[in-house]
């Protein structure tokens, strides 16, 4: 409907108003139920990328392969989840991030585990984060210059983080 009116400067204001509404009036739970789902979407990839086969061409170039991974739900982005509920998106991943350093680190210093946790890292929370806002933006339509969706840009200082808080961690560990 707000496409008949022809104005995005109009479709823009009621969608600033639409989600300043809808997120004040939402519990203050609200917030661990969306950590719950983002949770359970993670853990439910599929083994291909929670257990990838072992590869010794990860150098901290993560995503090592990009899958499709699929947003726990399409709507979350239109409704203006993510940019408010950031937060408990990272502390998602990063929670994952500790796990599988620790799990690593569980196995042993006899071999490298780093390289390995790496490649678990890139082949599942980023991909898992990389779908799920690339599924975000598919429905708000964000491209790139060549008309691809694409948060590839954004994505690649977070999977630096994402690589710090892993050596971090075993270092800490270690």
């Amino acid at each position: 409907m707000l496409s008949l009116t022809h104005s995005s400067s109009f479709a823009s204001q009621f969608t600033t108003v639409f989600h300043s509404l809808l997120h004040s009036s939402l519990p203050p739970i609200f917030p661990e139920y969306l950590k719950d789902l983002f949770t359970a979407s993670l853990s439910a990839l599929p083994e291909h990328l929670t257990e990838p086969p072992k590869s010794e061409t990860v150098l901290g170039d993560i995503p090592h392969t990009y899958y499709k991974v699929p947003p726990p739900s399409a709507h979350l982005s239109r409704l203006g989840v993510f940019p408010r509920y950031a937060t408990t998106l990272s502390r998602v991943a990063f929670d994952e991030i500790e796990r599988i350093a620790k799990e690593e680190a569980a196995k042993g210093w006899d071999t490298r585990r780093l390289t390995r946790a790496r490649q678990r890292v890139g082949e599942g929370v980023a991909n898992w984060l990389s779908g799920t806002l690339d599924g975000g933006s598919a429905l708000m339509g964000r491209t790139d210059r060549l008309g691809r969706e694409n948060n590839q840009g954004f994505m690649k200082p977070l999977f630096s983080r994402f690589d710090f808080h892993l050596c971090k961690c075993f270092f800490d560990i270690r």
